[in-house]
């Protein structure tokens, strides 16, 4: 079973890491929703109604419960420092194939656009090495 599937019948609960376009876009991505989402630079308390928790929420969780979902390009190496201090945290990319979202990805021009606007492309996009990330 993969981790969509895992989240489709809710034996693992997905959270988010950033608050940035590729996050407010993840309605285009993802047919889930996150119950909270991650931000070392918060300044709000919501973004589109979603909860942000600064990175110690992960220290009161039970982590195993839990699939941290990546959606900050420009912050993934220092996001991966926590996915290295937090071993029992599954973290994956937003665009990684087990979260079955490859043909949405590519046939969503505003996800597209919205990427490109950061500087980032979508060949880069499937690049990202999942293997950093367990």
């Amino acid at each position: 079973m993969n981790t969509y599937e895992k989240i489709k019948e809710g034996s693992i609960i997905p959270i988010g890491w950033g608050t940035g376009k590729i996050f407010k876009y993840r309605h285009l991505i993802h047919d889930f929703d996150v119950q909270f989402t991650i931000d070392t630079n918060q300044t709000e308390e919501f973004v589109d109604n979603v909860k942000i928790y600064e990175p110690t929420i992960l220290e009161e969780i039970d982590l195993s419960n839990y699939v941290l979902i990546i959606y900050s390009i420009d912050y993934m190496s220092a996001v991966y420092t926590y996915c290295e201090k937090f071993k029992n945290l599954k973290c994956i990319p937003f665009n990684a194939y087990d979260l079955g979202i490859t043909i949405k990805l590519k046939e969503s021009s505003e996800v597209i656009n919205a990427c490109f606007n950061q500087g980032v492309f979508y060949e880069n996009l499937n690049s990202i090495n999942i293997n950093y990330f367990r």
